[in-house]
């Protein structure tokens, strides 16, 4: 079994923002709606803040547009509300094997 460090953030962009700043994470999380940013420019001030951390966004407004949508901005995926946990492990899961098993590119 693989391990990650995930951060994940409902509502909250400036913490989204900062903590992938400031902490070292695999993955996070984050929900595509927001008052402020949308989860697509939250996603892209993540990566600039840590290039490593990979995203997957959350959504309650589900549909191919948003599927297509966030795989075009580079989100590693995209799932709807409410989350399925047994699916989202399972996710995060492959997600961790394939990154720890992908070879260092230097």
């Amino acid at each position: 079994m693989c391990v990650l460090n995930v951060l994940v953030v409902d509502d909250d962009r400036d913490a989204a923002i900062s903590n992938a700043a400031s902490t070292d994470h695999d993955l996070v999380l984050r929900d595509v709606v927001l008052p402020v940013m949308n989860g697509f420019e939250a996603r892209s001030a993540i990566q600039r803040a840590d290039p490593s951390a990979r995203v997957i966004l959350m959504s309650g407004y589900w549909g191919a547009s948003l599927e297509d949508t966030a795989l075009d901005e580079d989100a590693v995926d995209v799932i709807p509300k409410p989350i399925d946990l047994d699916a989202l492990t399972g996710r995060m899961e492959d997600i961790s094997c394939e990154w720890h098993s992908a070879p260092d590119i230097a």
